[in-house]
């Protein structure tokens, strides 16, 4: 088979492979861009144009109707200031207008669903966000904006596990 008649692998050869598993629901990582652009009234944050959202529904829809979790990872911008780690006003700023929980919101609204926003991305306080999600599948959970790590930018491996 020659290299350009390879099929991609899409979301429903991951599921179709999930199938010979046991009774328990399997949870989907997923990496989104749901990096949208906002507009700031004061605190405020309004997501302008919800469009990567939109296009990111029929996958989603297809692991929960598998009776899957969707895990939904994402980055939002550039957030420099939040990756040096300094505690400042303009580094909590900058998380709070950088921060993915708008994008979990309208999906919510999108699916008519609730969706789990998980406040870190990774460490104890991801795993329990995930460990939260229901054994019988079906939900959906994003996790905080990746690109608050500078590990997400350089891809080191240990951040990717």
């Amino acid at each position: 088979m020659s290299h350009s008649s390879i099929r991609k692998r899409n979301v429903f050869d991951v599921l179709d492979s999930l199938s010979d598993q046991p009774t328990k629901a399997a949870n989907v990582l997923i990496r989104v861009d749901f990096n949208v652009p906002m507009s700031f009234n004061g605190d405020q944050g309004t997501i302008t144009d919800d469009s990567r959202i939109r296009a990111a529904l029929p996958t989603i829809k297809a692991v929960i109707d598998a009776k899957c979790n969707a895990i939904l990872v994402s980055h939002m911008g550039r957030p420099k200031l939040v990756q040096k780690g300094e505690d400042t006003k303009e580094t909590k700023t900058q998380k709070h207008q950088l921060s993915l929980r708008p994008a979990s919101e309208r999906l919510s609204e999108l699916l008519g669903k609730p969706v789990g926003f998980g406040e870190e991305c990774i460490g104890d306080m991801a795993k329990a966000a995930v460990a939260e999600l229901p054994k019988e599948g079906g939900s959906v959970l994003l996790l905080e904006n990746l690109r608050f790590y500078k590990a997400e930018e350089k891809n080191e491996v240990d951040f990717a596990k």
